[in-house]
C-alpha cells in the first residue's frame, strides 16, 4: 500500500495478543492455564479436566475442559472480580435463584462471588441432547438468573441475542459422548463475554487496568444438591469422594480460588512516522504483566527489499508488571526508499510472546535521488547498492576501472519512483583495484567508489 503522507497511526483497543477462538477447544495459544483436575473423578467418567483463561481490553475469555454426562449435570463456574465489590462475599452460602441455578448455592472461598455461569447437557433420549447456558449476577442479596439460551454439542458457536442481555456474548460446547478418558483434555466448553455485560465499562478499554478474575469451577447434579469431587483448584487429597449439599468449601483444605489473573500487555497505540531516511515507532500500553520487552520488527514490501519475513532490528525493555501507562519510542537505522511493514513481538519474562498488529509506511525519496553506498567495502566477491529515485525515469548504472574504462553496466532501464533497486557488482572477473560506479538519470548524476581486494 501506498500511502499519501510520510505518517501512519494506528490506535488501538485490543491486546498484542490475538482472541481465542470460541469452539469448544482449549488449545488456543492466548489462554493461561489456571488450574487442573488430576484426582479420579466423583462422578465416574464425567467432570473437569481444566480451566483457562484470557482476557483483554474487552472480552473475557473461560474454557473449561472435561465432559458431562447427558442427564442435565451441569459444570459450574463462579467468579470474582476484583474491582467490584457488590457480590456475594467470601465464606457466604450463595444464594438460591429462580432459573438454570436452583440449589447451587455453596459456600465459596472467592474474595466475592459476583457471578456465575452454569452448562447444562440434556438426554438424548428425551429428545434434548443440547447445551444449555445460564448465567446469574450475585449482586445485592438475590440472585438474578438469566437464560442466554440454547446450544449444540458439536462446538458450533452460539451468539447471544444482539437485543438481549451479554449481546455481546459467544459460547460454544464439544461434547466428549464417550467420557474423560476419552477426551484428549482440549475438549469442553467454552465462553467469551464482553467486559461491558460483566459491569466493567470504559468504553473501548477497561474502566480499570487493575481488574484480576479469579475463579472456581465444580460439576454437579442438577439440582445442585451432590457436588462431585471435580472442582478446580482441586480438594488436597480428597481423592473421588463427592461434597453431598451445597458444601463449605471454605472449610475443606487447600485455597478452593485460582489465584488472581491480571490483564495481559494491553496496547494502545501504535504509530509510524517518518524522519528523513528513518523511522520512528511510537507506543503505549495501559498496563502490563510480566513484560520483558519487545522486539522491533520490520519488513520490506518493496520490490527488490521485499521480505517474506520479519527480522529483528531492536529491543526495548518492557516495565515489567504495572498498572500504570507506558510510552516508548525506537527509531530506525537509515531505510532506502520503499514501503516497509513494522511490528512488535512482546516477550514475558518465562519466554512467552505475543505479535502486535502490523503498521506500514512508504518512504519515499528526498530530492532527486538516493544511492547507497557500497556494501561491503572494500569488497572480494559481490558489493551491493540500492538506487531510488523521486520521479520514473530512464536510468543506467555503469561500473568504470580506474582508467576510465566500462567494465560493467548493472542497471539500463526505466526505474519507477519510489521504490528502491537493489544492484550488484560481481567481481568474478575483474582484478582487484579501484573501481567507479556512475548512476545517471535524466534529472540526476552521482557516483561511489568502490575497492576491489581479492
Amino acid at each position: 500500500m501506498r500511502l499519501a503522507t510520510t505518517l501512519f497511526a494506528l490506535f488501538l483497543a485490543l491486546p498484542l495478543a490475538a482472541q481465542p477462538t470460541v469452539d469448544g477447544i482449549g488449545d488456543d495459544p492466548e489462554y493461561e492455564l489456571l488450574g487442573t483436575y488430576t484426582q479420579s473423578q466423583g462422578f465416574g467418567d464425567w467432570g473437569l479436566i481444566e480451566l483457562k483463561g484470557f482476557a483483554d481490553a474487552t472480552d473475557l475469555y473461560l474454557y473449561v475442559g472435561g465432559t458431562t454426562e447427558s442427564n442435565f449435570n451441569s459444570l459450574y463456574i463462579w467468579l470474582d472480580i476484583a474491582s467490584q465489590t457488590t457480590g456475594t462475599p467470601s465464606g457466604t452460602a450463595l444464594p438460591t435463584s429462580s432459573g438454570g441455578f436452583d440449589g447451587a448455592n455453596p459456600t465459596l472461598e472467592l474474595p466475592t462471588t459476583e457471578w456465575g455461569i452454569r452448562l447444562t447437557h440434556g438426554d438424548p433420549g428425551d429428545g434434548t441432547d443440547t447445551g444449555f447456558i445460564n448465567v446469574v449476577s450475585y449482586a445485592g442479596t438475590s440472585a438474578a438468573d438469566v437464560f442466554l439460551g440454547a446450544l449444540a454439542v458439536d462446538g458450533t458457536a452460539f451468539d447471544a441475542d444482539a437485543s438481549g442481555s451479554f449481546a455481546g456474548g459467544s459460547f460454544a460446547y464439544l461434547h466428549v459422548p464417550t467420557g474423560l478418558s476419552s477426551n484428549p483434555g482440549d475438549r469442553g466448553f467454552e465462553i467469551k463475554f464482553e467486559l461491558a455485560d460483566l459491569g466493567i465499562t470504559g468504553g473501548t478499554s477497561r474502566a480499570s487496568a487493575s481488574d484480576l478474575f479469579q475463579l472456581f469451577t465444580a460439576y454437579a447434579n442438577p439440582d445442585g444438591s451432590f457436588f462431585s469431587s471435580d472442582v478446580i483448584p482441586e480438594v488436597p487429597g480428597n481423592g473421588s469422594a463427592n461434597f453431598g449439599n451445597a458444601p463449605d468449601f471454605t472449610a475443606l483444605p487447600g485455597t478452593q480460588a485460582t489465584t488472581a489473573s491480571a490483564l495481559p500487555v494491553e496496547l494502545t497505540t501504535f504509530e509510524a512516522q517518518r524522519t528523513g531516511e528513518r523511522v520512528v515507532l511510537s507506543w503505549a500500553t495501559s498496563s502490563e504483566t510480566n513484560n520483558a520487552g519487545f522486539d522491533v520488527e520490520l519488513r520490506s514490501t518493496t520490490g527488490d527489499f521485499a521480505a517474506p519475513s520479519f527480522e529483528t532490528v531492536g529491543f526495548v525493555a518492557g516495565a515489567g508488571t504495572t498498572t500504570e501507562a507506558q510510552a516508548y519510542r525506537f527509531t530506525t537505522d537509515a531505510l532506502p526508499a520503499g514501503t516497509y511493514t513494522f511490528r512488535l513481538r512482546q516477550v514475558d519474562f518465562d519466554g512467552a510472546f505475543a505479535y502486535s498488529p502490523e503498521v506500514e509506511l512508504a518512504l519515499g525519496v528526498a530530492g532527486t535521488h538516493t544511492l547507497s553506498a557500497a556494501y561491503p567495502n572494500p569488497f572480494a566477491e559481490r558489493a551491493t547498492f540500492s538506487l531510488a529515485v523521486a520521479q520514473e525515469q530512464p536510468v543506467e548504472v555503469a561500473v568504470f576501472d580506474a582508467l576510465g574504462r566500462r567494465v560493467a553496466t548493472l542497471f539500463d532501464a526505466t526505474l519507477p519512483a519510489d521504490q528502491a533497486r537493489v544492484l550488484t557488482l560481481d567481481a568474478a572477473d575483474l582484478p582487484s583495484g579501484l573501481y567507479i560506479v556512475r548512476a545517471q538519470g535524466t534529472t540526476f548524476s552521482d557516483v561511489r567508489r568502490v575497492t576491489l581486494a581479492r
